[in-house]
C-alpha cells in the first residue's frame, strides 16, 4: 500500500511511516512511478505495525516486551495489572499513549518490570534453583505455607514472593 493508506489502515500518522522508511527499519520498500515522488513508495502495513510498535517512549516497553523480559505470556502482564500486593498497590500499572486518531498503546514502565523480577519468582525458576521439577517444588512450597501472589487460573503461571521462597531455600 501507499504510505497514505497504510496510515489510514493503521491509524498512525503518515509521517511516523515516512520516519520508519527513512531510518531503514522496513524490510520492504517498493516505488513506482519515481515521477510520483512521495505518492510513489508502497510499503507492507504488517512491517510497519511492527517498526511502529517497538518504539516505546523512554522508561516504558510494550506488554509484549515486558512479557517477554520476565518470560510471561502477555495475558498473565493483563492478569497481574488487576492484582495487587501486600501493600494493596498495583503489581503493574497500565499506561496508555496515544498511537495516533483513536488508538491507545498499553504500556508498562521499565522500573516495575525490574522490580517485578527482583521480587517475585516464577515456580519454574524456583525447581531449576532447587534442582527438582515443577510438581515436586509446588508441593514442597505448599507443604512449607508459602502460596502463589495470584491463584495460578488468573495469572497462568504460580508466581511466589521470592523473599519467602530464598528462606525456605537458606534454611
Amino acid at each position: 500500500m501507499d504510505i497514505v493508506g497504510t496510515a489510514e489502515v493503521l491509524h498512525r500518522p503518515a509521517l511516523d511511516i515516512v520516519v520508519t522508511v527513512l531510518d531503514g527499519l522496513l524490510e520492504r520498500v517498493e516505488t513506482c512511478q519515481p515521477r510520483r515522488k512521495f505518492k510513489s513508495l508502497y510499503v507492507h502495513p504488517e512491517d510497519v505495525r511492527r517498526a511502529l510498535s517497538y518504539n516505546p517512549p523512554d522508561g516504558f516497553m510494550t506488554v509484549g516486551q515486558a512479557a517477554d523480559k520476565l518470560g510471561l505470556p502477555p495475558d498473565s502482564i493483563y492478569a497481574l495489572s488487576a492484582c495487587s500486593d501486600v501493600a494493596g498497590k498495583p503489581i503493574f500499572t497500565e499506561h496508555f499513549f496515544d498511537n495516533s486518531g483513536s488508538a491507545k498503546q498499553r504500556m508498562i514502565a521499565v522500573k516495575e518490570v525490574v522490580e517485578f523480577s527482583e521480587r517475585f519468582i516464577s515456580l519454574k525458576e524456583y525447581s531449576e534453583m532447587v534442582g527438582i521439577g515443577p510438581r515436586g517444588a509446588s508441593k514442597q512450597l505448599t507443604n512449607e505455607g508459602i502460596s502463589p501472589i495470584a491463584p495460578r487460573e488468573i495469572v497462568l503461571r504460580a508466581i511466589y514472593d521470592r523473599q519467602e521462597v530464598l528462606e525456605l531455600v537458606d534454611s
